[in-house]
């Protein structure tokens, strides 16, 4: 790397903080192809909901039945406590009752994370449109994972570990069980762009939300809504994990570490450099790191000057252990030079031509 900041941490540590959950079909397209949900609940281990109050910020508030467009840059944009569409395209939401409008209640997805359910709160009604005019909708399909209607979610700092997330029905009309998802799933991320799949919904579960004792119930086992005072342990489709689950170390395929040009390469977690690249003429630092004990490692210096008898390289090591050990490993140069000796002194990297020291006694 040439100049900037690069920041390396261990993935496997890290608990998801993002979660994109996709509707993949509705109970009846035919009836219609709006979204209909009332809740859309993330818990912790104690059961505890996690995801209240999550809000979509911008536009926010939108009108109640309008149609806007949304991007799809929620990785760089979205802050922590904010809720995003997943898919770039035209958006329009919709309140059944008549004085939710007057009344100022807008419908967009905060309605999904405002905790309120058994009549108390109309659900949310979503629609993912071609156009600007919001009459042509994109209807999810299980097959098509182009059409899925998707919702991004990013915790605030500090949030709990995510074992398990429900999603609840409405009033269990007609018109709101046609809307309800019988196909949709949940995937986590700790950065926003890469995705790992935490759950899917098959066709071996009862999703069909098809009567009207079904209303105001969460969708994984037809309880009734509880809001956040009350802790579900062991309860809704739970996780097989809560953390990424890599098998090697993000460097394991590394071959090689190229610092130079007022670049800083940090990490706060252990990893080992064992093949590092260095420019004689540029200065660098390398903060958080280990060098290994390790014969076989390598450090290879570029543009190092024939000319100068004695040269300290520009890099700066901080927070660094094992520093001393890169005197054992095998040392490179990018062009033919004369015999040089490098050694570490001083916590810097120090490049001497061999010589013959004679003591007499």
């Amino acid at each position: 790397m040439k100049g900037g900041t690069l920041a390396i941490r261990d993935d496997r540590t890290m608990p998801y903080s993002w979660f994109r959950f996709s509707v993949k079909q509705l109970y009846n397209t035919a009836s219609t192809q709006h979204v209909i949900m009332q809740d859309l609940a993330l818990y912790d281990a104690e059961g505890r909901r996690q995801n209240v109050g999550l809000a979509y910020d911008f536009p926010d508030p939108y009108p109640t039945n309008k149609t806007v467009y949304c991007k799809e840059d929620y990785a760089a944009t979205l802050a922590p406590g904010g809720v995003a569409y997943g898919d770039t395209g035209w958006y329009k939401c919709f309140d059944y009752s008549s004085t939710a409008f007057s009344q100022g209640r807008e419908a967009d997805t905060r309605r999904l994370f405002d905790d309120i359910s058994s009549g108390n709160q109309t659900p949310y009604n979503g629609r993912h449109c071609t156009s600007s005019s919001g009459s042509s909708l994109i209807v999810p399909s299980v097959g098509n994972p182009s059409t899925w209607f998707r919702i991004v979610m990013h915790l605030t700092n500090g949030t709990p570990a995510i074992v398990a997330y429900d999603l609840s029905r409405g009033s269990g009309s007609d018109a709101e069980n046609n809307g309800h998802p019988v196909y949709f799933g949940m995937e986590g991320s700790i950065d926003g762009l890469i995705w790992d799949e935490l759950h899917a919904a098959t066709p071996e579960d009862d999703h069909s939300a098809d009567s009207g004792s079904a209303a105001y119930k969460w969708m994984s086992d037809g309880t009734a809504f509880a809001n956040k005072n009350t802790l579900r342990p062991n309860l809704a489709y739970r996780f097989p994990c809560t953390h990424r689950v890599l098998s090697s170390s993000p460097l394991a395929k590394v071959r090689k570490i190229s610092v130079s040009g007022g670049a800083t390469l940090v990490t706060k977690d252990s990893f080992a450099i064992s093949n590092l690249v260095l420019d004689a003429t540029s200065p660098c630092t390398i903060d958080g790191f280990s060098f290994p004990d390790d014969p076989s490692a390598t450090l290879t210096i570029k543009n190092l000057p024939v000319t100068q008898s004695c040269v300290t390289l520009p890099c700066t090591f901080v927070n660094v252990t094992g520093l001393d050990n890169i005197d054992n490993w095998t040392h490179a140069f990018d062009v033919a030079m004369p015999r040089r000796r490098v050694r570490v002194v001083n916590g810097r990297i120090v490049v001497a031509p061999r010589g013959i020291s004679v003591s007499f006694r």
